[in-house]
């Protein structure tokens, strides 16, 4: 996992600066899934002001709150993805997700 995580940090010297701090989300969100998905969704909430119009951020929300039993917050977060994502195949991935949350 700490592997994984500094391949991340490794590649965010090529992203642009949206993409840097997308990155830095990610790499908290997997330093943080050891201690679970409340942990990790706390993580990912305080970047939220700097993410607000990433896809993937929502998705990743999405995927913990799930997790978490918090089907209608997860739902919304997957159409806030869903209404960013940048292409029909993810967006279909992501109809997808959504519609699988109980």
């Amino acid at each position: 996992m700490r592997y994984l995580v500094s391949v991340i940090h490794d590649s965010a010297s090529l992203a642009t600066p949206d993409e840097d701090a997308a990155i830095d989300v990610f790499s908290d969100r997997l330093q943080t899934e050891l201690d679970g998905p409340e942990v990790a969704l706390a993580a990912i909430d305080r970047l939220g002001d700097k993410l607000t119009g990433y896809h993937a951020y929502h998705a990743a929300r999405a995927d913990l709150l799930r997790r978490l039993g918090r089907g209608e917050q997860s739902r919304a977060a997957y159409d806030k993805a869903i209404e960013l994502a940048g292409n029909t195949a993810e967006a279909a991935h992501l109809t997808r997700r959504r519609d699988q949350v109980g």
